[in-house]
This record gives C-alpha cells, structure tokens and sequence, in this order.
C-alpha cells in the first residue's frame, strides 16, 4: 500500500510539474506570437456561434487558397521544408483499433500508445480521410460524417516542440490567408478516456470568424504496461472547413447542384469512401453502417439513380485524389446502388404496406423484378404510379 501511495503521490507530482510547464510555455508563446489566447468558458461555444451567424456571411472568397488546399502536394511539401515526415494515411477500416472506423489523423499513434511499439523522435505529418458516425443525425453545413482531417503529430515532445509545432500551423494558415489576429484561440483542460486509457490534455481551439477550424492538443500522463508514461503533441485541422472558411460557397463542395440538402450529399460522400475502401454492406460492425448510411440516403433522396450516380461519381474522385482507395470506381457505384435499391425497395413496399396485406416481396431482388411481381398482387396501378411518380425518377 505505501508502494501504492508513493507511486501515485510522485505522478500527482509530475502531473503538476508537466502542468506548470505547459502554462508557463503557453504564456510565453503568447507573448513571443503575440496573440490573445482565452481560457475556455462554458458559455465560449455559443458565443463562437453568434459569432459566426454575424460575420461568416461576410468572409472574401480566396480562390488561389481553396485551390491550395484541393492540392495534397502543396500540403505535404509545406509540412515536408518544416523537417516533418510524411506518413501514409491508414484504411478509414480499423481492423484491431480503438474505435470502428478512422476517426482523427492521431490514430497513427495507436500501435505506439496501445501496442508499446518504439517510440520514435520524429515529427510527422499525416493526410487522414476520417468518418465519424456520430454525426449521421446533425449534418448541416459544416457538420459531415466524413472528411480531411490534416495533422502534425509527435510522441513525447518537448514544451518547445509542441509550440513550435503551433507556430508551424499558424504559418501554414497565415500563408492560406488566415492572420493569426483575426483567430480566436481558447485554452481549456480534459481529463479524457480513448481506447480504454484515461489521461490528461491540453487543447488549444481554433476559431475563424466563429466557425472552429482545429484544435493543438498535448495529451499526457497516457500509462504504458512496460515503460513510463508518455505523451503525444496532436494538432489538426479540417480541410473541408479551412476551404469553406476561406470562401468556399458550399461546404460540401458538389459543383454541379448545390439545391439538395446537406445530408444527400453526406450519405453519397461517405457510401463513396466506405465503398471505394473495400467495405461491403452487411447485417454487423462496419457493414452496418454501410448499410445504414444508405438506408438514410433513400430516406432523404428516394430513387434519383441518376442523381445520385453522379454525386457518388463526384466524391469518389474527391477521395481518391488523397488516398489510394482499394476498390475501383465501376465496381464501388455498383455496390452502393445494388444497397441503395434494396433500401429504396424497402421503402416502396413499407409504403404499400400500409394499404395493401400481399406485399411481402423480398426487398433484395432488383427494383425491377419487385415491380414486375408486385403486377399479381391486389395493388393498384394507378395507386402504385402515383407512388413511383413521387419516388422515383426512373419513372
């Protein structure tokens, strides 16, 4: 017990000292930068969202910056003269993860965290496709299930590394026309869980005109099974976000019909990275949430085959120009659409259901045999046209 007690009161120690030295270097870093960085408050969200109702509207479109940021290349050759090394993105499919998909450009420091690989001293900077279902209810401008997540990463840095990795950040922004005057940066502490870990974090938010951008996290006291603790410098941003807060009209970028809600083109971008990365949907983990995702897609956008092939086609070539998608674009659309049949199918006979007992058709056939068998039973025609008239544009 008195083993227990000195190890635990000499942590409690280092936890205060590491914690000391990060505020002493975040004050210094202020004033060498000089830029205002606030604590976090409970109310400092809402205030960030008034912001951005009153003053988001109003942002300059910066073309040459968007068509920058469009560019992978212009990414890792900034980050590569900053001495930091360029990692290859994993599969958005954990196999032996933390969590079911990829969900932040960090998780390159799974096997180092959990695994107890060797630690190594460099810098790296990663291009992460990233889905986050949590979001499947909430997606509005700005808010998506899937997207870029950029990020600079490095395992037990020193204070100095960590900051000068900011100022690196700052750099790349200022260079895409983003002065560090016109961010606001809040500073706030958590005490968070991730993969069954609990340790301590500081994290720096980053905020233009209102909308948050990234976030600088230096994450501490993580336990190790046969080592001591370590620590991480985390810093990301989105890409998605960066290039709508520099002008770009449309968060979800869909150059030839920006009149559809945001969630069609959601569910579409998303079928498009689940597919083109060899996920097939099925009843379990991550086949489900193929499966689910289309499902809401028929629910938001029934039918629309054509519509919808050409928003598939548009964020398959989005994602395959960051990351080498395993699966081809021909074969990928015909997964996608095989489900999204059966989902609209389900649909149709739900709706007929509710009128007619002798439906009971099997929703994995092609929506053409459904219609052709749906001939013998009591429903209508007229009824049934009227139906597809509403649903599906084929007809």
């Amino acid at each position: 017990m008195k083993f227990d007690f000195e190890n635990n009161f000499e942590k409690n120690k280092q936890n205060k000292e590491c914690l000391m030295d990060y505020d002493n270097s975040l004050l210094e870093f202020k004033k060498l930068e000089n830029i205002n960085i606030n604590n976090y408050e409970e109310n400092t969200e809402e205030k960030m969202l008034e912001k951005f109702n009153l003053t988001f509207r109003e942002r300059a479109n910066n073309y040459e910056s968007v068509n920058n940021l469009e560019n992978p290349e212009y990414l890792e050759n900034f980050f590569q003269k900053k001495k930091y090394d360029i990692i290859q993105a994993q599969s958005v499919l954990q196999k032996n993860g933390t969590t079911l998909f990829t969900s932040a450009g960090v998780q390159i420091l799974d096997d180092y965290i959990f695994n107890e690989k060797e630690l190594v001293s460099e810098k790296m900077f990663v291009i992460q496709p990233v889905i986050r279902t949590q979001f499947i209810n909430e997606v509005a401008d700005g808010i998506s299930t899937s997207f870029i997540n950029i990020s600079t990463e490095k395992l037990n840095p020193t204070m100095t590394e960590h900051f000068s990795s900011i100022k690196d950040w700052l750099s790349l922004l200022s260079d895409l026309g983003i002065n560090k005057k016109d961010l606001d940066i809040f500073d706030r502490k958590g005490d968070p869980s991730w993969g069954g870990k609990k340790f301590k974090n500081n994290i720096m938010m980053f905020f233009y005109k209102g909308l948050e951008i990234g976030d600088a996290i230096y994450a501490y006291d993580i336990s190790q099974s046969n080592r001591e603790s370590i620590s991480f410098s985390d810093i990301g941003f989105g890409i998605e976000r960066l290039k709508w807060s520099l002008g770009n009209d449309n968060y979800f970028d869909y150059k030839y019909d920006n009149s559809l809600r945001p969630k069609v083109f959601d569910y579409c971008k998303t079928l498009a990275l689940l597919s083109g990365s060899n996920l097939e949907p099925s009843n379990n983990n991550q086949g489900y949430r193929f499966r689910q995702f289309s499902k809401r897609l028929q629910q938001e956008f029934p039918g629309k085959v054509d519509s919808t092939k050409n928003i598939l086609m548009y964020y398959y070539d989005f994602w395959s120009k960051w990351v080498n998608l395993e699966k081809g674009p021909k074969e990928s659309l015909e997964i996608i659409e095989k489900e999204n049949e059966r989902n609209f199918n389900r649909i149709l006979l739900d709706k007929l259901s509710e009128k007619y007992n002798d439906v009971g058709i099997d929703i994995n056939l092609s929506t053409e045999e459904v219609l052709k068998l749906l001939k013998g039973t009591s429903v209508e025609e007229d009824y049934l046209n009227k139906l597809l008239k509403d649903i599906y544009e084929r007809l």
